[in-house]
Protein backbone atom coordinates (compact mmCIF):
# COMPACT_ATOMS: atom_id res chain seq x y z
CA UNK A 1 0.00 0.00 0.00
CA UNK A 2 1.85 2.85 -1.41
CA UNK A 3 -0.10 5.34 0.55
CA UNK A 4 -0.71 4.29 3.64
CA UNK A 5 1.00 6.32 5.63
CA UNK A 6 -1.13 9.08 5.25
CA UNK A 7 -4.50 7.30 3.20
CA UNK A 8 -4.75 3.68 4.62
CA UNK A 9 -6.12 1.58 1.56
CA UNK A 10 -6.37 4.39 -0.44
CA UNK A 11 -7.99 3.41 -3.69
CA UNK A 12 -8.85 5.96 -6.73
CA UNK A 13 -11.42 5.40 -9.69
CA UNK A 14 -10.56 5.39 -12.99
CA UNK A 15 -12.20 9.16 -14.04
CA UNK A 16 -10.84 12.54 -13.66
CA UNK A 17 -11.49 13.44 -9.74
CA UNK A 18 -9.64 9.25 -9.21
CA UNK A 19 -7.16 10.92 -10.80
CA UNK A 20 -6.66 14.09 -9.11
CA UNK A 21 -7.42 12.28 -5.80
CA UNK A 22 -4.17 9.97 -6.93
CA UNK A 23 -2.16 12.84 -8.20
CA UNK A 24 -2.23 14.29 -4.76
CA UNK A 25 -1.53 11.55 -2.74
CA UNK A 26 1.73 11.10 -4.60
CA UNK A 27 2.04 14.60 -4.13
CA UNK A 28 2.11 14.04 -0.72
CA UNK A 29 4.75 10.95 -0.60
CA UNK A 30 7.71 11.28 1.94
CA UNK A 31 11.08 10.59 0.02
CA UNK A 32 13.17 9.28 2.82
CA UNK A 33 10.20 7.29 4.32
CA UNK A 34 9.42 5.55 1.36
CA UNK A 35 13.23 4.83 0.09
CA UNK A 36 13.46 3.75 3.81
CA UNK A 37 10.48 1.13 3.14
CA UNK A 38 11.87 0.04 -0.22
CA UNK A 39 15.26 -1.10 1.30
CA UNK A 40 13.66 -2.81 4.65
CA UNK A 41 11.24 -4.82 2.38
CA UNK A 42 14.36 -5.46 -0.06
CA UNK A 43 16.19 -6.91 2.78
CA UNK A 44 13.42 -8.99 4.16
CA UNK A 45 12.56 -10.37 0.31
CA UNK A 46 16.48 -11.49 -0.12
CA UNK A 47 16.20 -13.54 3.26
CA UNK A 48 13.41 -15.07 3.13
CA UNK A 49 14.96 -18.84 2.73
CA UNK A 50 11.66 -19.79 0.00
CA UNK A 51 12.59 -16.74 -2.00
CA UNK A 52 15.28 -17.13 -4.76
CA UNK A 53 16.88 -13.59 -3.20
CA UNK A 54 16.73 -11.86 -6.20
CA UNK A 55 14.03 -8.97 -6.19
CA UNK A 56 12.31 -7.32 -8.86
CA UNK A 57 9.59 -4.69 -9.06
CA UNK A 58 6.88 -3.73 -11.39
CA UNK A 59 4.50 -0.69 -11.80
CA UNK A 60 1.74 0.82 -13.49
CA UNK A 61 1.66 4.55 -14.61
CA UNK A 62 2.50 6.00 -11.19
CA UNK A 63 3.80 3.18 -9.58
CA UNK A 64 5.74 2.36 -13.34
CA UNK A 65 7.58 5.52 -12.97
CA UNK A 66 8.46 4.43 -9.42
CA UNK A 67 9.79 1.06 -10.73
CA UNK A 68 12.39 2.90 -12.94
CA UNK A 69 13.24 4.97 -9.76
CA UNK A 70 13.34 2.06 -7.72
CA UNK A 71 15.10 0.14 -9.98
CA UNK A 72 18.01 3.24 -10.43
CA UNK A 73 18.49 3.84 -6.65
CA UNK A 74 17.99 0.52 -4.88
CA UNK A 75 19.46 -3.19 -5.51
CA UNK A 76 16.87 -4.39 -7.55
CA UNK A 77 17.50 -7.40 -9.59
CA UNK A 78 14.84 -6.55 -12.58
CA UNK A 79 12.64 -4.30 -13.20
CA UNK A 80 9.19 -3.74 -15.37
CA UNK A 81 7.21 -0.46 -16.13
CA UNK A 82 4.13 0.15 -17.56
CA UNK A 83 3.62 3.39 -19.12
CA UNK A 84 5.33 5.03 -15.99
CA UNK A 85 6.53 8.74 -16.84
CA UNK A 86 10.16 7.76 -16.69
CA UNK A 87 11.17 10.84 -18.69
CA UNK A 88 9.23 13.44 -16.15
CA UNK A 89 11.05 14.32 -12.66
CA UNK A 90 10.85 11.47 -10.35
CA UNK A 91 10.39 12.04 -6.84
CA UNK A 92 13.24 14.05 -6.14
CA UNK A 93 13.38 16.22 -8.68
CA UNK A 94 15.48 13.87 -11.58
CA UNK A 95 13.79 11.61 -14.45
CA UNK A 96 14.27 8.27 -13.81
CA UNK A 97 15.56 7.75 -17.08
CA UNK A 98 19.05 9.66 -16.43
CA UNK A 99 19.66 6.99 -14.00
CA UNK A 100 20.12 4.35 -15.90
CA UNK A 101 24.10 3.85 -15.33
CA UNK A 102 22.86 2.96 -11.80
CA UNK A 103 20.52 0.11 -12.44
CA UNK A 104 21.44 -3.11 -11.54
CA UNK A 105 19.73 -5.76 -13.98
CA UNK A 106 17.54 -5.49 -16.75
CA UNK A 107 14.52 -3.17 -17.20
CA UNK A 108 11.37 -3.95 -19.53
CA UNK A 109 9.33 -0.93 -20.44
CA UNK A 110 6.04 -1.37 -21.85
CA UNK A 111 4.50 2.09 -23.88
CA UNK A 112 1.70 3.09 -25.74
CA UNK A 113 2.18 4.34 -29.17
CA UNK A 114 -0.81 6.33 -28.88
CA UNK A 115 -0.40 7.93 -25.13
CA UNK A 116 -1.02 11.78 -25.22
CA UNK A 117 0.54 12.14 -21.62
CA UNK A 118 4.23 9.99 -22.66
CA UNK A 119 3.96 11.12 -26.30
CA UNK A 120 6.58 9.16 -28.41
CA UNK A 121 9.66 11.62 -28.15
CA UNK A 122 9.01 10.91 -24.21
CA UNK A 123 9.50 7.39 -25.28
CA UNK A 124 12.48 8.55 -27.29
CA UNK A 125 14.40 10.26 -24.18
CA UNK A 126 13.64 7.10 -22.26
CA UNK A 127 15.71 4.76 -24.67
CA UNK A 128 18.12 6.91 -24.92
CA UNK A 129 18.33 7.54 -20.95
CA UNK A 130 18.57 3.57 -21.28
CA UNK A 131 21.69 4.17 -24.42
CA UNK A 132 23.66 6.83 -22.74
CA UNK A 133 23.55 4.64 -18.96
CA UNK A 134 24.62 1.75 -20.75
CA UNK A 135 21.76 -0.16 -19.05
CA UNK A 136 20.66 -3.62 -20.51
CA UNK A 137 16.39 -2.31 -20.77
CA UNK A 138 14.05 -2.82 -23.66
CA UNK A 139 11.48 -0.67 -24.07
CA UNK A 140 8.25 -2.09 -25.86
CA UNK A 141 5.40 0.50 -27.95
CA UNK A 142 2.50 -1.25 -28.31
CA UNK A 143 1.12 -0.12 -31.57
CA UNK A 144 -2.76 1.25 -32.05
CA UNK A 145 -3.16 1.55 -28.06
CA UNK A 146 -3.58 4.10 -25.30
CA UNK A 147 -2.29 4.32 -21.65
CA UNK A 148 -4.05 2.09 -19.61
CA UNK A 149 -4.15 -0.90 -22.28
CA UNK A 150 -3.83 -3.78 -20.04
CA UNK A 151 -6.44 -2.20 -17.40
CA UNK A 152 -9.95 -3.81 -17.99
CA UNK A 153 -11.59 -1.24 -15.95
CA UNK A 154 -10.60 1.60 -18.32
CA UNK A 155 -12.26 2.54 -21.50
CA UNK A 156 -8.25 2.00 -22.90
CA UNK A 157 -8.25 -1.41 -22.60
CA UNK A 158 -6.80 -3.68 -25.44
CA UNK A 159 -7.20 -7.48 -24.78
CA UNK A 160 -4.57 -8.60 -26.94
CA UNK A 161 -2.01 -6.07 -26.56
CA UNK A 162 -2.43 -6.83 -22.70
CA UNK A 163 -2.14 -10.34 -23.00
CA UNK A 164 0.59 -9.66 -25.15
CA UNK A 165 2.28 -7.10 -23.15
CA UNK A 166 1.75 -9.56 -19.64
CA UNK A 167 2.91 -12.39 -21.50
CA UNK A 168 6.11 -10.88 -22.39
CA UNK A 169 6.17 -9.08 -18.60
CA UNK A 170 5.93 -13.09 -17.05
CA UNK A 171 8.49 -14.59 -19.30
CA UNK A 172 10.90 -11.37 -18.59
CA UNK A 173 10.42 -11.82 -14.84
CA UNK A 174 10.78 -15.32 -14.89
CA UNK A 175 14.47 -15.23 -16.84
CA UNK A 176 16.31 -12.35 -14.34
CA UNK A 177 14.52 -13.73 -11.23
CA UNK A 178 14.39 -17.14 -11.26
CA UNK A 179 17.30 -18.65 -9.28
Amino acid sequence: DLFHRKAPGFLAGYDEAGFAAGRAQAAALELPGLHAEIEALLAALRADPALSGRVGVLGFCFGGMLAWEAHALHAIDAAVSFYGRAHSPGLDGVPPCERAATMRGPLLAHFASEDPIIPPAAVGACAAGLVAGRARGTIEVWPGVHNGFPCHERPAYEPRAAGLAWAQTLAFLRAHLAS
